[in-house]
């Protein structure tokens, strides 16, 4: 009878059994294993990348230029804001003349100022919509710093919203938006934001975002209305929105805690386009100017007073 192997079983199975010559192969090939003098890189662990991006969300707060949703601002006398929105620079069919004039009124009658509401080049469409326009995107960038340059010069811009347009170059790693505030000394918003505009001891609410969620073919105002009952515009006095290149204009009063009721603005902005291969694609008819344009509003400092006016020159006549 011949004698039984050498070796061991690393388990109740059979086939857990390792020969002896099997041992000792395994144990010659791990003594044959190179040994690294020089140290590998330490490994990374969930501690210290949690700590890492918490580090860095710091730093970029720190430098970012939207840094908060609720802005204040304090006025002397009785005051226009001026909405401008949907400008489209660079597209064909913008009225550049429009633009011009409203610009210069604003800039040239006291106690007047703009707030800009985005989408104010026409540029980074995908795909062939592109060939639409009539200048490339870096002078489209460059009309529109001259713009927010020409009112911040002119202390006449109070701030301005990001809109779609504007801000899908940042797909490239570039922004419409560099050093906003330095070139103009005003805000820069994005989504939904909150100005307090303080003139005597009047204090005016106004919620403003480029877009507000809901669209209606019946009421133009549909955002900014459904943006009061439901999206965080609730106790504003003004809601304004642009985007859906509607302008309407609507006046109700709402109730809130207790039972009191205060009159609202709703006002939708029109565009200073008044068509584009998508509006003609889709079989919406060219606007009209008196469907173009923004919205001005006058707050008066010694009652709680707003004017509305549909046409900015005459809000600046």
């Amino acid at each position: 009878m011949g004698s039984a192997e050498l070796g061991l079983y690393y388990g109740p199975r059979e086939d857990s059994f390792r020969s002896d010559s099997e041992i000792k192969q395994k144990l010659d090939l791990e003594d044959s294993k190179p040994t690294f003098i020089t140290p590998l890189p330490e490994t990374t662990d969930f501690g210290y990348w949690s700590n890492r991006f918490i580090d860095r969300q710091r730093q970029y707060k720190e430098t970012a230029e939207i840094q908060r949703d609720h802005i204040e601002i304090a006025f002397p006398n009785t005051t226009t804001i001026n909405f401008i929105g949907d400008t489209h620079i660079g597209s064909p069919d913008t009225d550049y003349n429009r633009i011009v004039q409203e610009i210069e009124s604003i800039v040239e009658t006291p106690n007047s100022y703009a707030v800009l509401v985005g989408d104010l080049v026409d540029g980074m469409f995908f795909g062939q919509a592109q060939h639409e326009q009539i200048e490339d995107i870096p002078e489209q960038f460059a009309y529109m710093q001259a713009l927010v340059e020409h009112l911040g010069d002119n202390d006449k811009l109070l701030a301005g919203w990001s809109g779609d347009h504007d801000m899908w170059i940042k797909k490239m790693g570039l922004s419409a938006y560099a050093e906003f505030t330095k070139r103009t000394g005003a805000y820069l918003m994005q989504g939904l934001g909150y100005l307090t505009a303080k003139i005597g001891d009047q204090d005016y609410h106004l919620t403003v975002a480029h877009q507000l969620p809901g669209h209606s073919m019946y009421n133009k105002t549909h955002p900014q209305n459904r943006a009061y009952k439901f999206g965080g515009a609730a106790g504003s006095d003004i809601v304004v929105s642009a985007h859906n290149h509607q302008k309407g204009i609507s006046h109700q009063w709402e109730k809130s805690f207790g039972g009191e009721t205060h009159e609202v603005i709703y006002a939708s902005l029109g565009a200073y386009k008044s068509t584009d291969d998508y509006a003609r694609k889709k079989g919406f008819a060219q606007q009209s100017p008196e469907e173009m344009g923004g919205v001005a509003i006058r707050i008066h400092k010694d009652s709680k007073q707003i004017e509305v006016f549909d046409k900015i020159l005459e809000a600046n006549k």
